[in-house]
Parts: structure tokens; C-alpha cells; sequence
């Protein structure tokens, strides 16, 4: 398996193609109407996911894809109708593979209506699997193993998905070598553009992509802080002084210019079985009606006037009074809580464990500074204080369950830390309380068959065994433990380090966890699973991809 890591920059948006290989006059714009007029009459909600990624855990660092992102995001805000409310920016970090299936998801089930239009841009790094001819988002924490990266087919269902919402115009641009998957064929593109004819192609529905090249590989580099594509899309979209802006137009500017200036060729396709009906999106112009129609957005992002009137300083006054008023009610809602937590301390009922969940609670929920008041940082500073405590609490109390454990099963063979192995091949963690299979199955499983598994084993001659959660499987890593598992990956045979105690026998770094999704749509196909070579969470396919399994159970 052949592995490259490559730049990309992805939209989603709403309609466009042009011919390749042809001569062909400059496009010509006609209109009577100003953009605000149009925005009004005819286009539905634009929504925007914007990703860009320039650090990575396990992968080398690139220098312009959050910023390509973060201008794409700005100019949609600032020259065209795209509000703040509805532009969703993810950054490096909060870049991951979980955390974009979730803004997917909430973008389709929460956000569109009928007729609305869709905006998504990814720059960052891309894989692609000769074997299976599958392209891949590189999101920030993905590990070496393709299974932590996000298919080009997660993004072909959310189009799908967006199309059977009845969403107006999607338009896919990738500055990539991995979208051809996506790809079907073009259609030609016309050089004048009027009224009548933004009327025919606006009405009508558009799914289609717009590549920075073909299968070749593109450059993260580029001009003034963007890659070459990014640079020539966001000059497009700057410069646009007409009403609207074709994306055919648009196509055909960014194809000619980026040839120029590089090896990379743009292509522009319609994607397929996903709902297009020869449409096209148009980006409209907030400021075409300004007398003076050629001036430049950023021109409008600068007052011509910076002298402070007393309608200013009274704007000032009334929003200090919104804010105080709103910090005012948080506070009173976190006293409130802070009630309630004092007889959560003094409850005899709970347990050391549970006041110190209960302080933790608090304390992440107070996280905000007020910053007309001193009361929160009281309650902080309380909550700082008892968390100590209770933790000390807690920990006297493990130090006896240990003993009362350890009574309740003889046999007992080894011991490694809290960890006591029996003969009857269970371990007992003594700090959780919680029995564990000596051995995991040994085999790779789906998640189905993990579940069943777990559920029909009879380990130690007990039957209620079950699939461990997340949480559960975390309380096993141990980075200072560790010893080594093979494992065969398409003829190869690889090395991964398993970080756990000696008790505990893994054929596989990666286990199946009980935490999966369900809903209607596409991402019921997915669950969690735990690395035991770096500590963290994963996320896999419930049906294709196949792991091991090790069953727990209480020993309470």
C-alpha cells in the first residue's frame, strides 16, 4: 500500500463547469438588477462548512491551508450574502474526523431547509489507496492507519443526503489529486451571461465539482499565504464587480490563470446520482448597486469616517447594558447550581466518587470569567479547593475496595499494579472494580460480531459479559507498560506497541467499544473503538472494518 500525503482545498457549494481544450472569448456580463434585489427575490439560505488544517499529530505540518480557509470564510461574510450564523469554520485541532461527521450531520438534520444552498471547503492533506482506487481526508489527529481517515464517500453521502433535503445548489471544489471518484463528465461553457440566463440556470438544481488538477500532485504552496489554486479562487471573488458571478465564469478565470502559473489544470465535472439537473449557482454581490461598482470588497471592511459620535458612545452604553444584564442572569443560574452542589457534599448517600464527578461538573460549567463580578471566581476557587479533597477521599476508599476485592476471589496467580490475574483466566482491576478477559478473542471482527462474542462468553464461569465502553477501555492504558503484537496488514507485517499491563493479553492495538451511532441517516454505520499504541479513541465503520474485542464485566 502506497502512501502520499498531498494538499487539498475542498468546496462544496452549488453549481459550475466549463469546457476544456477550447478557444474561448472572454465572458461577458449583463444585468439590470443589483445583488440585493436578486438575493431577495430568488436565492435561498447560503450555509458554509469551512475546513482548513495546518497541524497535524502524526503527519508533516503545512503552512497555507488555514489560511486559505480562514479568507474563503471572510470574503463569502463580507462581499457576499453569507451570514456569520451560518458559516462554520474548523480550524487545525478542531479539525478531526469525529468533529466533521458531526457538523455534516448537524447541517443536514438542523441547519438546511428546501431550496437553501450548501458551501463546504477543505484545505489540508489527502490520502489515496491504489489498491481500492479510494481517496481520503487526512483530518488532524488521523493516525498512520487508513481507518482513521475520512473516505471521499463520507462526503459523496452528505451531498446525497443534502439532495434529499431538497437543498437548491451544491458545488464540490477540490485543490487535490483524490477527487476523479467524483467525477462523471462536463459540460461546456457559454460566454454571455444575463439576466435570462441566470433565471434559466439558477431555477434548476447543480451538484458539481471544480478540481485544482488532475491526478497530479498540488502544491501547498502558492502566492501571498495561499496555494496557487486558493490564491486565483479568492482574486476571483475578490475582483467580481457584477451582480452576480457565474461559477462557470468562475471556472473558466481560475483554469486559465492557474495553468499559467503552474503545472496544475482544473477541471470542472458534475457529480453523479446525486440529484443535478443541469443548474448552476451564482455567487451574488452585496455591493453592485454602489455608485462606483469596480471598488474592491476590502474597501468596505474600513469606515471612511472614524470619528465617534454620541450615537456611538450611546450604542456603546446600551450594549454594556445587554452584556451586564446577560452575565447577570449566568451568574444567578450558577448560584443556583452552587446550592445544589453544597447538598450534594453533605448527602451521606453518595460517595466520595460522586461528589468529586459532582465538583467537576460544576467546575467545567463555571469555566467562563464574569467580568463584572468577583462572585464566580469565589465558587471557583471553592470548587478548586474540594476537588482536592474528595479526590483524597476517593482514594482511601479505592485503597479498601482493593482489600475487599482481593478477599472475593481466590485462585489469585499474579499481580502487576492494581491489576490481579486469577486462574480462572479474568484480571481484576482493583482500582475500578471492573473483571476483564485475560485475552482478548484473538481474531478481527466486526462490531456486530464483537458484540456478540462478549455476549456469549463464558470466561471464569461467568455469562454476563459485555462489550466495554470507551471510558472502561481508557482505564487500562498505561503509557510506562508496554510489550509488542504483529499484526498482518495486505502482505505486510507490522509492529505495534500495546500499552497496557502484562496481565492482559492483545492480538490488536485497536478495540472494539460498546459507544455506537444510530439515526437515520449515514452515520448509524459507525462506532468507537480504543488505540492501546497511543491512548486515544477511534472511529470505524460498524459493518467493513474489523478489530479485536476484550469482554469485561463487574466483579462486584
Amino acid at each position: 500500500m502506497r502512501y502520499k500525503i498531498l494538499n487539498i482545498s475542498l468546496i462544496f457549494i452549488f453549481f459550475f463547469s466549463f469546457a476544456e481544450g477550447r478557444n474561448i472569448r472572454a465572458i461577458t456580463v449583463e444585468s439590470s438588477y443589483d445583488g440585493k434585489t436578486l438575493q431577495t427575490q430568488y436565492s435561498g439560505v447560503n450555509h458554509a462548512v469551512i475546513i482548513g488544517i495546518n497541524k497535524y499529530e502524526n503527519h508533516p505540518d503545512l503552512n497555507t491551508a488555514v489560511n486559505d480557509a480562514k479568507a474563503v470564510a471572510n470574503i463569502l461574510e463580507n462581499k457576499y450574502f453569507f451570514k456569520k450564523d451560518n458559516i462554520i469554520l474548523l480550524t487545525d485541532y478542531d479539525a478531526t474526523r469525529e468533529n466533521i461527521i458531526k457538523k455534516f450531520e448537524d447541517l443536514i438534520t438542523l441547519r438546511v431547509k428546501k431550496n437553501d444552498n450548501v458551501f463546504i471547503y477543505y484545505a489540508g492533506h489527502g490520502w489515496f489507496d491504489n489498491t481500492f482506487e479510494i481517496g481520503y481526508w487526512v483530518t488532524a489527529e488521523a493516525t498512520k492507519n487508513k481507518t482513521t481517515f475520512l473516505q471521499n464517500n463520507t462526503v459523496y453521502q452528505t451531498i446525497a443526503a443534502l439532495d434529499k433535503r431538497k437543498v437548491r445548489h451544491i458545488f464540490l471544489v477540490s485543490d487535490s489529486c483524490f477527487s476523479g471518484n467524483f467525477i462523471r463528465k462536463h459540460r461546456d461553457i457559454e460566454t454571455d451571461i444575463n439576466d435570462d440566463y441566470f433565471y434559466k440556470y439558477y431555477s434548476r438544481p447543480s451538484r458539481n465539482i471544480l478540481t485544482s488538477g488532475g491526478n497530479e500532485v498540488v502544491s501547498d504552496e502558492g502566492k501571498e499565504g495561499h496555494s496557487i489554486f486558493a490564491f486565483y479562487f479568492l482574486k476571483q471573488l475578490k475582483n467580481n464587480s457584477f451582480p452576480y458571478l457565474s461559477v462557470k465564469q468562475l471556472g473558466y478565470e481560475i483554469e486559465k490563470m492557474v495553468t499559467r502559473n503552474s503545472n496544475q489544470k482544473p477541471i470542472s465535472k458534475f457529480l453523479h446520482g446525486v440529484g443535478d439537473e443541469d443548474g448552476q449557482f451564482f455567487f451574488i454581490n452585496k455591493y453592485s448597486n454602489d455608485e462606483n461598482q469596480k471598488i474592491q470588497f476590502e474597501k468596505y471592511k474600513l469606515p471612511d469616517d472614524k470619528e465617534e459620535s454620541f450615537d456611538d458612545l450611546l450604542k456603546k452604553a446600551q450594549d454594556k447594558k445587554r452584556a451586564v444584564n446577560k452575565w447577570t442572569s449566568w451568574q444567578n443560574k450558577k448560584k443556583h447550581k452552587f446550592i445544589q452542589l453544597k447538598k450534594i457534599e453533605k448527602d451521606e448517600f453518595l460517595s466520595p466518587e460522586d461528589k468529586l464527578i459532582a465538583f467537576k461538573i460544576f467546575l467545567k460549567d463555571i469555566s467562563e470569567q464574569n467580568p463584572f463580578s468577583n462572585e464566580d471566581d469565589k465558587m471557583r476557587t471553592y470548587a478548586k479547593k474540594q476537588i482536592t479533597y474528595w479526590k483524597n477521599q476517593k482514594t482511601q476508599t479505592k485503597k479498601q475496595e482493593k482489600t475487599n476485592i482481593a478477599r472475593k476471589h481466590p485462585g489469585e496467580i499474579d499481580r502487576n499494579g492494581p491489576f490481579v490475574a486469577y486462574k480462572n483466566g479474568t484480571v481484576i482491576d482493583t482500582t475500578t472494580g471492573l473483571m476483564w478477559a485475560s485475552n482478548d478473542n484473538g481474531i478481527s471482527v466486526n462490531w456486530k460480531n464483537a458484540k456478540k462474542y462478549c455476549e456469549k462468553y463464558k470466561g471464569g464461569g461467568y455469562n454476563d459479559w459485555r462489550l466495554p465502553t470507551i471510558d472502561e477501555l481508557k482505564t487500562l492504558y498505561e503509557s510506562s507498560n508496554n510489550y509488542n503484537t504483529t499484526l498482518s496488514l495486505e502482505n505486510k507485517v507490522l509492529v505495534s506497541p500495546i500499552r497496557i499491563t502484562k496481565l492482559i493479553r492483545l492480538s490488536n492495538n485497536l478495540q472494539w467499544s460498546s459507544e455506537a451511532w444510530s439515526g437515520r441517516l449515514w452515520l448509524n454505520w459507525y462506532a468507537a473503538l480504543f488505540d492501546f499504541s497511543y491512548g486515544r479513541k477511534e472511529v470505524a465503520l460498524q459493518r467493513f472494518d474489523t478489530f479485536s474485542v476484550l469482554p469485561v464485566r463487574s466483579s462486584k
